[in-house]
């Protein structure tokens, strides 16, 4: 039976979480981690630290960023692989295309 309740906390609040990884930071802010934007990490940071009360390390900010790059424009390997596809289609369609590819 409880006779006096104490409802005074004095446990600090943690502001880790281990699920706001990287891949959750890009899928979430995929518009402000856009490759090319103004992006500044302090400002981002603060953001995260207002909006979730969450602190990730810088690094994991940068995967992030790496991430939501990959998001946006697809990976390296897909586009170099597209390269391929695309020289063909010019061989078909320009036959005074100069064949530099080969």
């Amino acid at each position: 039976m409880i006779k006096t309740l104490n409802d005074k906390h004095t446990c600090p609040r943690s502001n880790k979480n281990r699920h706001a990884n990287s891949a959750w930071l890009s899928r979430r802010y995929t518009n402000q981690l856009r490759p090319g934007g103004n992006f500044k990490m302090s400002d981002f940071l603060g953001q995260l630290r207002k909006d979730y009360v969450v602190q990730p390390s810088r690094s994991q900010v940068y995967r992030a960023k790496l991430k939501a790059g990959e998001i946006i424009e697809g990976s390296l390997s897909t586009q170099y692989a597209k390269l391929w596809d695309y020289a063909e289609e010019l061989k078909k369609k320009n036959k005074s295309w100069i064949d530099c590819c080969d």
